[in-house]
């Protein structure tokens, strides 16, 4: 067949065929440990309401180990929406959900690319209890040619497509959220100035970057660096991953 198959639409049909009681997610070029499973099931037997649990991960490439996602700074647990959705923080191959919890929701979102997982597991997250275990159990790979690097534009439009549904499904969302859903923005028009930098269009990012308020210093220094060629945007983000392993620089 010649039809195309984004990733959400594969992830469905998968979903679709499990019969389980339980759903993990294994891309094949991340790696599970041997005990993955056999630790987060007590997450899910020992508390019932319990939809997901997740794991603390190792991001690697072709040169080794980048970060240790937690490996000081711990994810909170139980009813975490208000924080995941503020700064989002799954690694999707240290997931595992419990099956019931998504009878009666959309699955996997199918008009994107990129944000389906996130989009998913922030809905479970709105109304369930989050569990994790303190152990990297799973090594997520990361690549260089990997479009949530090189398409910050159309993360950022199918951010604002997952905000837009959360208004129209949760009620009041704009109402509780209002100071996440401030952030949230302000992190959808930094992805997309950040596409307008990488693609050439320096003058447009610095258009964009100008009109985040409040003006922090992250947004003047992400000005001053579209003066620079984007290929200069690579190797700070590889800097950066280097740092927050050496220094255990990640927040939640």
């Amino acid at each position: 067949s010649d039809e195309t198959y984004c990733v959400g639409k594969v992830r469905n049909l998968a979903l679709a065929q499990a019969t389980g009681e339980f759903i993990a997610f294994l891309d094949c070029d991340d790696i599970w440990h041997p005990e993955k499973l056999e630790k987060q099931i007590p997450c899910f037997e020992n508390n019932p309401e319990v939809a997901l649990v997740f794991c603390d991960a190792i991001y690697f490439n072709d040169r080794g180990v980048i970060c240790q996602i937690y490996k000081k700074f711990k994810p909170p647990r139980g009813i975490i929406f208000r924080e995941l959705f503020r700064k989002y923080f799954l690694c999707i191959v240290s997931v595992m959900i419990r099956r019931s919890a998504i009878q009666n929701m959309k699955w996997f979102d199918e008009r994107v690319d990129f944000f389906e997982d996130a989009g998913l597991f922030l809905r479970i997250a709105y109304s369930n209890p989050l569990d994790y275990v303190d152990e990297p159990l799973v090594r997520y790979r990361v690549r260089r040619d990997s479009g949530t690097f090189k398409d910050y534009n159309l993360l950022a439009s199918e951010k604002e497509l997952f905000l837009n549904d959360c208004s129209q499904e949760f009620p009041d969302f704009e109402k509780n959220y209002a100071e996440e859903i401030r952030i949230f923005k302000d992190q959808v028009a930094l992805q997309k100035g950040l596409g307008a930098w990488l693609t050439a269009q320096p003058e447009e990012a610095r258009k964009i970057f100008r009109q985040i308020r409040p003006r922090r210093l992250l947004v003047y220094c992400l000005v001053v660096l579209t003066f620079f060629p984007p290929t200069f945007f690579y190797l700070l983000l590889n800097l950066n991953y280097r740092l927050k392993n050496r220094f255990n620089w990640y927040r939640f």
